[in-house]
């Protein structure tokens, strides 16, 4: 991670928010975190709501609480659903 200040950040804002593609970078006044920057080139807006939203990080810790199924009785099922039942 980059670190800046805000002052930097003033200067040339434009080449700072390119560099971020390829990190992050904190921006700093009097030594204090005021910003991040994250590039999110590879990410689409779907992502991003996700990423800040309680209500899917509420979901996700909910479903780490409850019990896993082995992958091998999933293909199972998967597969006995596949094949059709001929009698004969």
């Amino acid at each position: 991670m980059k670190k800046t200040t805000r002052e930097e950040f003033e200067q040339d804002p434009r080449r700072m928010i390119e560099s971020c593609k390829g990190e992050q970078i904190l921006i700093t006044s009097e030594v204090q975190p005021i910003a991040l920057l994250t590039g999110v080139s590879n990410k689409d807006e779907e992502d991003l709501a996700l990423e800040r939203s309680p209500e899917f990080w509420w979901m996700i810790e909910e479903r780490r609480h409850q019990p896993t199924v082995p992958l091998r009785d999933v293909e199972d099922e998967i597969l006995s659903a596949q094949v059709p039942d001929v009698e004969g």
